[in-house]
């Protein structure tokens, strides 16, 4: 998985002639950007969904660094959750499902001020599960990696600031074995959609 990484962060430069040319210590601290964003999550298991009633809102934070021309590198961490009824004897649950993202892009000028992007990225999320019921809780915690796809499109409203909105796909499942309280856990697939809003600044 390291290898991986490091293999995902160094493809921009890698596909740019002699990206190293105009390489110095001040170019490491300028072209950056960071972003609030607000999506709907819309998990694409029938399951979840049933569970957790048709997704919700996902809370993101992305940070951005240009590192070969149109190219970028991109961490983010967002924030999902969301209280519903377990199947069966439908008692309470709960759902906190926070991914965190390292990846690249690619950005595509459309006209003056207007760019589109395309990218995509590893994840590591961690997912905690409430269950509450008169005779019996159970809690599950499970760490997985998984995979995003991103797109979309911004309008730099001034020198630093920008607006726009996105389109993410997440690919990730959680395993679990066994049983545990008297409750049996079973597999989550948390693949879904992410449609939404962002703010951002350039600096």
């Amino acid at each position: 998985m390291k290898k991986f990484i490091y293999v995902l962060l160094l493809f921009p430069c890698l596909l740019t002639a002699n990206p190293f040319d105009n390489f110095s210590i001040a170019s490491l601290l300028d072209q950056w950007s960071a972003e609030g964003r607000v999506a709907y999550y819309y998990p694409t298991s029938k399951k979840f969904r049933r569970i957790f009633p048709e997704g919700g809102v996902d809370y993101q934070v992305e940070v951005s660094k240009r590192v070969c021309n149109e190219w970028f590198v991109w961490a983010n961490t967002s924030w999902f959750h969301k209280k519903g009824h377990s199947k069966g004897i439908r008692y309470r649950t709960r759902v906190d499902f926070i991914p965190i993202s390292l990846g690249v892009k690619k950005e595509f000028c459309l006209k003056e001020n207007l760019s589109a992007y395309l990218g995509a990225g590893v994840t590591y999320s961690l997912l905690r599960i409430r269950n509450y019921s008169s005779y019996v809780r159970g809690h599950s915690d499970k760490n997985a990696f998984g995979g995003i796809l991103k797109f979309g499109v911004n309008y730099k409203v001034s020198d630093s600031m920008y607006a726009g909105f996105f389109t993410d796909y997440i690919f990730q499942e959680f395993h679990f074995h066994g049983h545990r309280h008297n409750i049996y856990r079973h597999s989550v697939n948390a693949d879904g959609f992410k449609i939404g809003g962002n703010i951002g600044v350039q600096f």
